[in-house]
């Protein structure tokens, strides 16, 4: 008997002798009789090789790429296993590639072409003689055209993935890149208002070649993907929808502290942020009035080092995919949140094997794994980062005797329902974990914290009923379900000495938990309507134990003998509180496309708290309007509100109960233009009323990051009963470019809030605020150079003074006492604040694995930034006088280098 395997290669020995050997016969040319042609000039593939497949070699022969893609498209082919070019190793990676697209890819370069038979079998042979091209860089030029009209389309951005290469078409709709070695290359073209074009994968070499004539056919975008909210930017994603876009290149390659994804993007307009700290203000609102998600799991604590403002996010920038960021305008399906939203996305897995990748810099070390199961069906991914402040503190000569620690953890795994399912889509179970542990210790004081934070939620979305198209993007329902469980906990224990609190302790343990679910649905009714409706509810709790104790100083009346008397007293606070609460919410909101180029969406929105008896009703508007092809206008209109969660009571401040919920409305109009050569430009108009805002505790005479604030002397508990922020934004924007990209922007604005009946100027008032940034790269992209410059005005701060009493007067000298005390809450106003930063990435891909290595300089001028005065009594023994020093200043110059790779 003739084995099934004996059979196969004989059957595969007769095909390649019908097809190689009368092609070496033929000065390596193939007979027009065979029936074969060359792969790359087949205009409709059959449907193996168009069977969508993702791969990554990592130097592996390459007759065992070529067999990886057939094995999981499902095609066969035959070779010659002595054909030159077989034992090649080939790195090369791909994501939802075409089988066909995929095959030329591993072949570009090798000497062997792909043959393709009538009946669809593939067959590899060598190339033919003379076919071999130089190495040269390869110019290809063309222009993209209106498929109706004939018009030149500019903007249009032409994607060549494989050579990583993005341009822009011009004014003329003429374009141009250059390719860096001959090879099969696909173009993907996109544009918004037009369909996506693909062209499948040619084989490119250097000789003449007549110019690409692309023509794209107009097409909405999805209604449901039309961006109707003004200010909203999209990072690390390729969407045609949103007009201002931020690449993951840009992103990584962006100046930034610890390799952390909220300092990447908080140089946009509009945000205001703290060098020590990685939250940031939005449009003059505090970062807690951000609704803050990570695929979908709205984020209570999404901060390390918390003592410290919140140095670094828990999230590792390499475990982010997508991020969407609204300043303002939110749609009727975020609730209880006052500002805007930060939506962040985790990568998608890559499914084919394990991956795995390391990182390691001045500031962290991380890990991360990805893979799949199930075929494809099924993805996982798990990440770790364990980050090592004191050391750059060291570096810095910042860091005393403070030795802050912190690690983060995230895992996901995710499961594709099949298709012909009712209710199909994908489940997805997440996880993530951050921990800190903090300590210091010094002739003043000393503390001792841990805070902790878990997230555990469990999602499902995806279509409901069948699709009218076979992928499901037309699918008329639509559904996502997310089941979550939170706890977050928090230990300080710590004391302070000096010269105004003679002493002063503090004892707070605290602990919250809550269980949520969340419900949408999105329902198309036609290609002009869709609508969104769903809800949420949660129950919380939490646990409160503080205890806080302060010895002072103060002064009575003079005595007789003119002697003023010092009498210490003793201000002392003790909290004990379970509070819990029911939060439910639920939305309804309708978007309408009445003509092509406009889209409105109008929302309602019902929020309450059982625990504070909120009971809100929020309308909301948005509208978007293309006016040309280049030009688009929206305007948002709504009202928000945000009740107080029960883990956030500032028992540190006097707070012993739940606060009303605080309500602001909105009024935003912008504008986004395309201009010529590429350039994207915004303009933004905003204004935000707030009314019932809450209490907080304040730290701003000295501008020191103080690890106990409650006990310093400066410490104020602010009551403002409105507040307002409006402002001007401006964004100019050149990306896509040859060598160059670049971004500036300006916001002219004020944050400004009611106490005691005075209008005066809220924490992160930035009158002025200026941002250059501009990348330079050469055209394959192997290395970036990234430079940054930051000016605003000066935040404000509040002044203090000084009464000197004299206790004693001898022969030879004098002793004073001074009691420095605050004056008028935010009454000055800092110099203003300037920084230049440098990072400079290079992109390095070997035969094992590939990666990047990056070196950064923060504050290259080391310009010594304000962040506050104080003011004390110096004696010289003839007389005393007033000082104003500044006792602290931002981060000084901090340089930083690390590694990241991928195998």
């Amino acid at each position: 008997m003739i084995s099934r395997s004996a059979h196969r290669q004989a059957l595969a020995c007769c095909a390649f002798a019908l097809v190689a050997l009368p092609h070496a016969a033929r000065s390596q040319g193939v007979p027009a009789s065979s029936g074969f042609a060359a792969l790359d000039a087949v205009r409709e593939l059959p449907p193996p090789l168009t069977t969508l497949v993702s791969f990554d070699f990592r130097a592996i022969p390459l007759r065992a790429a070529v067999d990886s893609i057939a094995r999981r498209a499902g095609f066969s082919f035959v070779a010659d296993n002595r054909l030159p070019g077989l034992s090649r190793p080939v790195t090369l990676r791909g994501t939802d590639m075409r089988a066909g697209a995929a095959l030329a890819r591993a072949l570009s370069g090798s000497g062997i072409v792909a043959m393709l038979s009538p009946t669809g079998q593939v067959v590899l042979v060598a190339a033919p003689v003379g076919s071999t091209t130089s190495t040269a860089t390869i110019l290809w030029r063309g222009v993209v055209r209106d498929a109706e009209s004939g018009a030149p389309v500019e903007g249009a951005r032409i994607e060549v993935p494989l050579a990583h290469v993005s341009v822009l078409s011009r004014d003329s709709g003429q374009f141009e890149f250059k390719l860096p070695q001959p090879g099969a290359y696909a173009l993907r073209v996109t544009r918004l208002g037009y369909a996506p074009v693909v062209m499948p994968a040619q084989y490119v070499d250097a000789e003449a070649r007549p110019p690409l004539a692309l023509l794209m056919t107009r097409a909405s975008v999805a209604l449901a993907s039309v961006v109707v909210t003004p200010g909203t930017f999209g990072m690390m994603q390729n969407g045609v929808a949103a007009s201002q876009t931020f690449s993951r290149a840009q992103i990584e390659a962006a100046p930034q502290i610890g390799e952390d994804i909220y300092r990447a993007v908080n140089r946009l307009p509009g945000i205001a942020a703290d060098d020590f700290s990685s939250d940031f203000r939005v449009r003059g609102g505090s970062g807690s009035e951000l609704y803050t998600t990570l695929d979908g799991m709205e984020l209570i604590r999404p901060f390390h080092l918390e003592d410290l403002g919140g140095s670094f996010s828990i999230l590792d920038v390499k475990s982010i995919g997508a991020v969407d960021l609204t300043l303002g305008g939110l749609t009727a399906d975020i609730g209880n949140r006052l500002t805007g939203a930060f939506a962040m996305q985790s990568v998608e897995p890559m499914t084919d094997r394990v991956h795995t990748s390391l990182g390691i810099s001045l500031m962290n070390a991380r890990g991360q794994a990805q893979g799949g199961f199930a075929e494809g069906r099924g993805g996982w991914l798990a990440s770790y980062r364990r980050g090592y402040l004191e050391l750059a503190l060291k570096l810095a000569s910042a860091g005393d005797s403070l030795t802050p620690k912190y690690d983060d953890a995230f895992a996901k795994v995710h499961y594709d329902l099949p298709e012909e399912w009712f209710a199909s889509g994908r489940v997805t179970a997440h996880v993530l974990h951050a921990g800190d542990n903090l300590s210091y210790a010094s002739r003043d004081g000393q503390i001792r914290s841990r805070y902790a934070s878990d997230y555990a939620w469990l999602s499902w979305s995806g279509r409901v009923g069948q699709s009218p198209s076979p992928d499901g993007g037309d699918a008329r329902l639509r559904q996502s379900t997310i089941l979550s469980a939170t706890r977050a906990s928090q230990s300080r224990v710590g004391a302070q000495h000096d010269d105004r609190t003679l002493d002063g302790s503090v004892n707070d343990d605290r602990n919250t938990s809550s269980i949520k679910a969340r419900q949408d649905w999105t329902l198309t009714l036609s290609p002009r309507v869709v609508v969104r409706w769903g809800g949420e509810a949660a129950r919380e709790r939490a646990q409160y134990a503080y205890a806080s104790s302060i010895l002072r100083d103060s002064s009575l009346p003079r005595e007789p003998n003119g002697v003023r008397a010092r009498v210490p007293y003793v201000d002392s606070s003790r909290v004990q509180l379970a509070p819990s609460s029911v939060l439910a919410g639920t939305y309804a909101t309708a978007r309408v496309r009445p003509f092509a180029s406009l889209t409105l969406e109008a929302g309602l929105r019902y929020d309450r708290n059982s625990a504070t008896d909120d009971a809100l009703v929020l309308p909301r508007a948005n509208v978007a309007w293309e006016a040309t092809s280049r030009t688009t206008l929206r305007g948002a209109w709504g009202a928000t509100a945000q009740s107080q969660s029960v883990g956030t009571i500032h028992v540190e401040n006097g707070d012993q109960a739940l606060l009303p919920a605080k309500r602001a409305v909105h009024q935003i109009l912008g504008l986004d233009q395309r201009f010529a050569n590429g350039l994207l430009g915004r303009v933004e108009l905003y204004n935000r009323d707030q009314t019932a805002l809450w209490p907080y505790g304040a730290n701003n005479a000295d501008g020191s990051v103080e690890l106990l604030p409650e006990l310093t002397w400066d410490h104020l508990r602010v009551v403002p009963t409105a507040g307002r922020a409006r402002g001007a934004e401006f964004l100019v924007r050149r990306e896509h470019g040859q060598t160059l990209d670049w971004t500036a922007s300006y916001v002219l604005a004020e944050a400004r809030e009611q106490v005691n009946g005075v209008w005066i100027a809220s924490q992160a008032d930035q009158r002025h605020a200026v941002n250059l940034d501009g990348t330079f790269h050469p055209d394959d992209d192997r290395w970036r150079l990234s430079v940054a410059f930051t000016w605003h005005s000066g935040w404000p701060y509040t002044t203090t003074f000084v009464r000197v009493d004299t206790v004693a007067r001898f022969p030879d000298h004098y002793q004073l006492a001074g009691y420095i005390a605050n004056d008028t809450y935010n009454g000055a106003t800092l110099p203003a604040y300037q920084r230049f930063d440098v990072r400079w990435m290079r992109f390095i891909d070997t035969a094992h694995w590939h990666g990047s290595v990056f070196a950064e300089i923060y504050n290259v001028l080391n310009a010594d930034n304000t962040r506050g005065y104080y003011t004390y009594v110096q004696f010289d023994g003839r007389g005393g006088f007033l000082r104003r020093v500044n006792p602290t200043a931002a981060i000084p110059r901090l340089p930083a280098i690390g590694l990241s790779w991928d195998f």
